[in-house]
């Protein structure tokens, strides 16, 4: 994957890419401080002492934006050619398939008892929910932060993640997840109208498209940058349980270049044309852009400045208080009987003064302050 830096978005990952030349550009920071940063911002009860209440606002409303469009998007498939016979009707039909919306079909035929029928394709955030309750959530999550942290690096790498991401939708888990769509007591594809026939005929079909990411094998392969060489479709797929005809066996062609386009115009959804990446001004880490407290001082500098610790840099930036808890108190080191006593101690930095509070209660959501338990001890009876 261009861009991708690491398996995950944990630990020292640092994803990022250069569109003009589709090749790795490290962004600076790892992804999991880029992150801190915005959460930091987007937390309702954040001190945000150190930034004016205008980037705070520009920010959130940014992120809020970018992720209701995320939940918008839908994944279309242009232009698939669909053959199929059943009794005197036969289906020799292009149609384009979008999530979220009406597919249609009309059997042709001298005489030909079926007229035009239509399916209504579930929604890409439906679908995605369906694969995982949390995926898409994620998924969107992921969206909206990279498109507000609006660097280029981190734009350039989803463009390219999205078209990866689509291609693998449609080849590893569609076809899995239609064959529980509908009768949960038959395990397999079925339909109840000849265009699901299709529906899950195309989505069966792209199970068996194979993506070469090195571009080496180019044989009946489109080349499509920048995610490698892409094959098209050509196969016959059969449908149980069609209204009438019980089985139909679906012919699905899609060329290669059609395939890329797909790819392509899904990946084009996350650009800054589209989406609110004005926060970057704020957010990036470039070496000239990016000042979250407009202060002069570049992140990218502050980061450097902070050694790399993210809370430090967090503070430097004027997002987080600079309060700081080094030593948590420890638990009994056996079990207390009645009358036994423990002394908890917390040990906590800060350039300003520092006031404690200790609570108490039956559980976390039920905690109340203990009267004159002010210090940074407490000795618990």
């Amino acid at each position: 994957m261009v861009g991708q830096n690491g398996a995950s978005w944990v630990g020292g990952a640092a994803h990022g890419a250069n569109r003009s030349t589709w090749t790795y550009e490290n962004p600076g920071v790892p992804d999991t401080a880029h992150f801190a940063l915005l959460e930091e911002v987007l937390k309702p009860n954040a001190c945000l002492d150190g930034i004016s209440l205008n980037t705070a606002l520009a920010i959130r409303n940014a992120y809020n934006a970018n992720k209701a469009l995320a939940q918008s998007e839908q994944l279309v498939i242009r232009v698939v050619q669909a053959d199929a016979s059943l009794l005197t009707c036969t289906i020799n039909q292009r149609v384009t398939i979008t999530t979220g919306a009406q597919l249609c079909v009309t059997p042709s035929g001298f005489i030909c008892p079926i007229g035009t029928t239509c399916f209504d394709v579930p929604p890409l955030q439906s679908l995605l929910d369906d694969v995982d309750p949390m995926f898409d959530d994620m998924l969107y999550n992921l969206i909206a932060a990279y498109m507000t942290i609006g660097d280029s690096r981190k734009v350039d790498y989803w463009y390219a993640f999205s078209g990866r991401l689509a291609l693998s939708f449609l080849t590893d888990m569609l076809a899995g997840l239609l064959a529980g769509i509908g009768k949960s007591d038959e395990p397999m594809l079925y339909a109840e109208s000849f265009p699901e026939a299709v529906f899950k005929a195309v989505a069966v079909a792209f199970s068996q498209v194979e993506l070469d990411p090195t571009g080496l094998d180019k044989d009946n392969k489109a080349a499509c940058a920048p995610w490698g060489n892409v094959p098209g479709v050509d196969t016959t797929v059969t449908i149980s349980d069609v209204p009438v005809v019980r089985n139909l066996s679906i012919r699905i062609r899609l060329e290669d270049w059609r395939v890329c386009n797909m790819i392509t115009e899904f990946a084009n959804k996350f650009l800054c044309s589209r989406y609110n990446c004005s926060a970057k001004q704020y957010l990036a880490t470039k070496s000239n852009e990016g000042d979250m407290n407009g202060d002069g001082t570049w992140n990218i500098n502050s980061y450097a400045a902070a050694g790399g610790d993210v809370d430090q840099w967090l503070v430097l930036e004027g997002v987080r208080l600079p309060f700081f808890i080094t030593d948590q108190p420890d638990p009994p080191a056996g079990t207390l009987t009645y009358g036994d006593t423990h002394t908890m101690s917390v040990t906590a930095s800060s350039p300003n003064a520092i006031g404690y509070q200790w609570y108490a209660g039956p559980d976390l959501a039920n905690l109340s302050p203990i009267q004159y338990a002010t210090g940074p001890s407490y000795q618990a009876p």
